[in-house]
Protein backbone atom coordinates (compact mmCIF):
# COMPACT_ATOMS: atom_id res chain seq x y z
CA UNK A 1 0.00 0.00 0.00
CA UNK A 2 1.12 3.52 -0.76
CA UNK A 3 1.84 5.91 2.10
CA UNK A 4 2.21 9.65 2.06
CA UNK A 5 5.10 9.50 4.54
CA UNK A 6 7.52 11.66 2.57
CA UNK A 7 4.91 13.61 0.61
CA UNK A 8 3.35 16.77 1.89
CA UNK A 9 5.28 18.01 4.93
CA UNK A 10 2.21 19.94 6.16
CA UNK A 11 0.43 16.71 7.02
CA UNK A 12 0.39 15.84 10.69
CA UNK A 13 -0.72 12.24 10.15
CA UNK A 14 0.45 9.59 7.72
CA UNK A 15 -2.15 8.46 5.22
CA UNK A 16 -2.32 5.02 3.68
CA UNK A 17 -3.94 4.13 0.40
CA UNK A 18 -6.86 1.96 1.44
CA UNK A 19 -9.40 1.30 -1.29
CA UNK A 20 -12.59 -0.09 0.19
CA UNK A 21 -16.33 0.35 -0.09
CA UNK A 22 -18.00 2.06 2.85
CA UNK A 23 -21.21 3.72 3.94
CA UNK A 24 -21.50 7.44 4.58
CA UNK A 25 -24.33 8.28 6.98
CA UNK A 26 -25.66 11.82 6.74
CA UNK A 27 -28.51 13.31 8.74
CA UNK A 28 -31.12 12.22 6.17
CA UNK A 29 -29.34 9.76 3.84
CA UNK A 30 -26.92 6.87 3.70
CA UNK A 31 -24.65 6.72 0.65
CA UNK A 32 -22.31 4.08 -0.71
CA UNK A 33 -18.83 5.58 -1.10
CA UNK A 34 -15.30 4.45 -1.87
CA UNK A 35 -12.43 5.12 0.53
CA UNK A 36 -9.28 6.30 -1.25
CA UNK A 37 -7.02 6.76 1.76
CA UNK A 38 -7.26 6.78 5.53
CA UNK A 39 -5.39 8.16 8.57
CA UNK A 40 -5.92 8.78 12.28
CA UNK A 41 -7.31 12.20 11.30
CA UNK A 42 -9.90 11.00 8.81
CA UNK A 43 -10.36 9.66 5.31
CA UNK A 44 -10.50 10.73 1.68
CA UNK A 45 -13.62 9.34 0.02
CA UNK A 46 -15.06 9.27 -3.48
CA UNK A 47 -18.78 9.98 -3.86
CA UNK A 48 -20.92 9.54 -6.96
CA UNK A 49 -20.23 12.74 -8.99
CA UNK A 50 -23.99 13.30 -9.35
CA UNK A 51 -24.20 13.77 -5.57
CA UNK A 52 -23.24 17.06 -3.96
CA UNK A 53 -22.59 17.07 -0.23
CA UNK A 54 -22.77 20.18 1.92
CA UNK A 55 -19.33 21.50 2.85
CA UNK A 56 -18.86 21.31 6.63
CA UNK A 57 -21.79 18.96 7.22
CA UNK A 58 -21.29 16.20 9.77
CA UNK A 59 -21.30 12.57 8.66
CA UNK A 60 -20.29 9.11 9.85
CA UNK A 61 -18.17 6.82 7.71
CA UNK A 62 -18.61 3.10 8.34
CA UNK A 63 -16.05 0.62 7.01
CA UNK A 64 -16.68 -3.10 7.46
CA UNK A 65 -13.42 -4.99 7.97
CA UNK A 66 -15.19 -8.30 8.64
CA UNK A 67 -18.58 -9.59 9.76
CA UNK A 68 -17.79 -8.61 13.37
CA UNK A 69 -15.40 -5.69 12.95
CA UNK A 70 -16.08 -2.23 11.60
CA UNK A 71 -14.47 1.18 11.85
CA UNK A 72 -16.75 4.16 12.36
CA UNK A 73 -15.48 7.72 11.94
CA UNK A 74 -17.59 10.76 12.61
CA UNK A 75 -16.46 14.10 11.30
CA UNK A 76 -16.95 17.10 9.06
CA UNK A 77 -16.98 16.85 5.26
CA UNK A 78 -14.65 19.03 3.20
CA UNK A 79 -14.86 19.10 -0.61
CA UNK A 80 -11.77 18.15 -2.61
CA UNK A 81 -13.42 18.43 -6.04
CA UNK A 82 -14.22 15.79 -8.67
CA UNK A 83 -16.53 13.90 -6.30
CA UNK A 84 -13.85 13.56 -3.62
CA UNK A 85 -14.44 14.63 -0.02
CA UNK A 86 -12.28 14.56 3.07
CA UNK A 87 -13.90 13.46 6.29
CA UNK A 88 -12.06 15.35 9.03
CA UNK A 89 -12.51 13.16 12.09
CA UNK A 90 -13.85 14.92 15.20
CA UNK A 91 -15.26 12.08 17.32
CA UNK A 92 -12.98 9.47 18.85
CA UNK A 93 -14.19 6.09 20.10
CA UNK A 94 -11.64 3.76 21.77
CA UNK A 95 -12.83 0.55 20.08
CA UNK A 96 -12.77 2.19 16.65
CA UNK A 97 -9.35 3.68 17.37
CA UNK A 98 -7.94 0.22 18.12
CA UNK A 99 -9.15 -1.20 14.79
CA UNK A 100 -8.02 1.87 12.87
CA UNK A 101 -4.63 1.88 14.56
CA UNK A 102 -4.08 -1.78 13.69
CA UNK A 103 -5.08 -1.18 10.06
CA UNK A 104 -2.65 1.74 9.81
CA UNK A 105 0.18 -0.15 11.57
CA UNK A 106 -0.11 -3.01 9.08
CA UNK A 107 -0.05 -0.67 6.09
CA UNK A 108 2.57 1.84 7.25
CA UNK A 109 5.14 -0.89 7.80
CA UNK A 110 7.17 1.20 10.28
CA UNK A 111 6.03 1.22 13.94
CA UNK A 112 7.85 4.54 14.51
CA UNK A 113 5.53 6.28 12.03
CA UNK A 114 2.50 5.06 13.96
CA UNK A 115 4.06 6.14 17.28
CA UNK A 116 4.64 9.62 15.84
CA UNK A 117 1.02 9.86 14.68
CA UNK A 118 -0.26 8.80 18.09
CA UNK A 119 1.96 11.38 19.80
CA UNK A 120 0.62 14.06 17.44
CA UNK A 121 -2.94 12.97 18.23
CA UNK A 122 -2.25 13.23 21.98
CA UNK A 123 -0.73 16.70 21.57
CA UNK A 124 -3.75 17.89 19.56
CA UNK A 125 -6.10 16.53 22.22
CA UNK A 126 -4.17 18.29 24.99
CA UNK A 127 -4.24 21.60 23.09
CA UNK A 128 -8.00 21.37 22.59
CA UNK A 129 -8.78 20.36 26.20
Amino acid sequence: MKTEAQGDERRRFHRVGFHADALLKLSADTLSVEILDISLAGALIKVDPAVTLEQGSQASLIVRLSEEVQIKMTGDLLSHGHGNYALHRILREPENDNHLRRLLELNLGDPKLMERDIQTLIEEYQRSA
